[in-house]
Order: C-alpha cells, then structure tokens, then sequence
C-alpha cells in the first residue's frame, strides 16, 4: 500500500498514531503534510495532483528514504567491526522531533528498545574488513572463555539477514 499510494498509506498509519501533549512537536509537522493531503484517517487520491506535483512529491519521497537509510548507517558507532547503537530506539519523547532519527530506528529495527534495556549491534564489516555476504560466507560468533556480554537479566543473538531474523 506504502508503495502504490504513499498518502494514503500515510493517513491510515497517522490515525493508529494520534499527536499526544508528550508529542506536540508533530504538530507543526502534521500541518505541513495536510496541505499536501497527508491527514489521519482521510481519504487520499494522487490523481488530483498535477504532473509537477507528482514529480516534485516522488523526488522529495527518493530524496528521504536515501537520508532514512543514511541516518540508519550512521546510528551508534563502529566498534571491531559492529556499529553498536546506544541511541536511536525510544519513545516520542526521545526522539525529541528528529524524524530523520525516528525513521531510521523504524527501518532498523522497530519496536527497539531503548539503551537502557537493550543494545542492538549490527556487523558493519568481517573479520577480513569487508561487508558481510552470506551469500559466499559462513560466520560465527565467539566469546572468549570468561568474556560473556555483561547482563542484568538476560541477552540474547537475533542473526537477521534481510527481512528474516533466524
């Protein structure tokens, strides 16, 4: 649906979503979006806008997914080959309107906690420095003897690889 028809794609998720007093900082936000026709829970038909505007809308959708997934390659630090994330995951209030943070947290991994309850790294290069390929590369995960990730309660290894998590 986000694909066919961003806008209304967009007003069903902004009904789900509905600015809070916490999340004021939307508000000037979401009045910029209606007069394109982006309004919770209205309906949205792209015909009714002209060729230019199309193109206009299409380039500015383009132009910030690529600054979503450049904010998601930037989220936390390089550390031995990991891009450990000790920010990015939280609520509104968190975010404190950096939408450009709020969307890459969501293409990352959404529903992530924040850095008090868990830390999300991502392997950013192998141990030869490259990116990883499971396509030509099998890899492992080891802890030295008496070396385990420091807990409170309990740690866990999601391995994700596309749009499926093993």
């Amino acid at each position: 649906m986000a694909g066919a028809n961003p806008f209304a794609y967009l007003n069903f998720v902004l009904a789900l979503s509905p600015p809070t007093e916490a999340a004021a900082v939307e508000l000037p936000l979401r009045a910029r979006f209606a007069k394109i026709g982006i309004e919770a829970g209205k309906p949205s038909d792209m015909n009714k806008l002209t060729p230019e505007q199309k193109t206009e809308i299409e380039a500015g959708i383009k132009s910030g997914l690529q600054k979503v997934k450049e904010t998601v390659g930037q989220l936390g630090v390089e550390e031995n080959g990991w891009r450990v994330a000790t920010h990015g995951f939280g609520d509104r209030q968190a975010y404190a309107g950096d939408f450009a943070l709020r969307a890459a947290a969501a293409m990352a991994g959404i529903y992530g906690n924040d850095a008090v309850e868990a830390l999300y790294p991502i392997l950013a290069t192998d141990s030869d420095g490259k990116k990883p390929d499971k396509s030509t590369n099998r890899y492992t995960l080891t802890f030295p003897a008496g070396q385990l990730p420091p807990v409170n309660a309990f740690w866990s290894v999601t391995i994700t690889t596309g749009r499926r998590s093993y």
